[in-house]
């Protein structure tokens, strides 16, 4: 065979392998991407805090009000921050970056059935941002939790959260630095509504959230700033631990009555579960009974019960009257400490168990040298998978 003839042959047969290869990669990606999105999907929320916002009255025709000029009224408008939460326990208990939910008057959150349940703010934990959440919502499934210690530099990860308020937004991106406070550095694209999210090991665990998000500057390209975009990740082992300081801090100081309640025909809070040995199973509360008055308060709707409840303390006396089977009954209750719930101890206990710190690598981003080699090889492989991406769409 001719040297030209063969030559443009084996030009030919690699170009054809390398382009059949470069499929299967991307295939092979494509198809564990989905897989762990689609086995997270349950696991991960929308939150949605609606904030009250008092503006001052200063508009042109103010002068005509009869108040006073040196004290302007106020007009309360809300805000609403959208985040990203994790489900951690089938009890109902979620997380997310406490910036979302800071002074929030109501929270809530939404599945990706579209499905919404009110949540209470069980807590924050400003070392670590961390906000806790609970709320009542069947069949719950928590994600699963992976070691961040067994992290290798460069592994891949997998950012699943919501991308300016649109839900199931994905983000693939690779550890490029571990900060001395535990910090995980991930060279991915991130938007506000990002905070929150999970990020995700190649097992599709749960290795940490979603913090905060930086730039790191290469420079300038023909005049203009570029950088690569980065998120900042708490480990989960980090936000575990201040679960737990926000639940022992939860449990001294807010008294519990041992009841669940929905609302009833989309108003008053209904009793559907009463815990055994609790402050209500004990005076008489049972399933099905409609709250109707706490104390001297009459209650307008559930969030009133949700109120009240976040300012009883342990041992305080409440007269709680209720509707049973459309008659009015009233008892006396005593709320009780709540109970301590170990999930978070046992659940960080676990993952202390599998860690094998010495599999640990960091960057040292001190040395530029290893930097700029870092982020050249990041980019030539995104630059490589937005090819086979861009390759098998148009073969579809």
């Amino acid at each position: 065979m001719p040297k030209s003839l063969f030559n443009a042959f084996a030009f030919v047969f690699l170009g054809a392998w390398s382009s059949i290869f470069g499929q299967t990669i991307l295939s092979n990606l494509d198809s564990e991407i989905n897989e762990i999105v689609e086995k997270i999907r349950p696991s991960v929320v929308t939150v949605s805090a609606i904030i009250p916002n008092k503006l001052h009255d200063e508009s042109f025709f103010s002068f005509l009000n009869e108040t006073d000029s040196e004290h302007p009224q106020q007009r309360e408008t809300f805000i609403t921050n959208i985040g990203t939460g994790i489900v951690l326990h089938e009890l109902g208990y979620a997380v997310t970056k406490s910036s979302v939910v800071a002074g929030a008057e109501h929270i809530y959150i939404q599945f990706s059935s579209d499905t919404t349940y009110l949540a209470e703010l069980i807590g924050l934990d400003s070392e670590h941002s961390i906000a806790l959440l609970r709320f009542e919502a069947p069949n719950l499934i928590p994600l699963k939790l992976g070691n961040p210690r067994l992290l290798r530099a460069g592994s891949w990860t997998v950012l699943v959260g919501n991308s300016l308020g649109i839900s199931s937004a994905v983000g693939l991106g690779n550890i490029n630095a571990v900060y001395e406070n535990g910090l995980l550095q991930i060279a991915v694209n991130t938007s506000p509504g990002n905070n929150g999210s999970p990020v995700m090991n190649s097992n599709g665990e749960v290795i940490g959230m979603v913090s905060g998000r930086l730039t790191i500057s290469s420079g300038q390209q023909n005049g203009v700033a570029s950088g690569t975009e980065c998120a900042l990740v708490t480990p989960i082992d980090h936000v575990l631990k201040a679960c737990k300081n926000i639940m022992t801090e939860f449990v001294g100081t807010h008294g519990w009555l041992g009841i669940t309640v929905q609302p009833y025909e989309e108003k008053l809070p209904q009793v559907v579960a009463v815990l055994p040995g609790s402050p209500a199973e004990k005076t008489g509360l049972v399933v099905g009974d409609v709250v109707t008055k706490i104390n001297e308060i009459e209650l307008q709707d559930y969030y009133d019960l949700k109120k009240i409840m976040n300012s009883v303390k342990p041992e305080q006396y409440l007269r709680v009257q209720i509707k049973r089977n459309g008659q009015p009954q009233e008892f006396q209750l005593k709320a009780s400490r709540m109970p301590d719930i170990p999930l978070f101890s046992e659940m960080s206990e676990a993952l202390v168990k599998n860690s094998k710190e010495e599999h640990t690598m960091k960057f040292d981003f001190n040395n530029n040298r290893e930097q700029k080699q870092f982020e050249r090889r990041l980019l030539m492989m995104e630059k490589k998978i937005q090819s086979l991406q861009n390759q098998l769409k148009n073969r579809k």
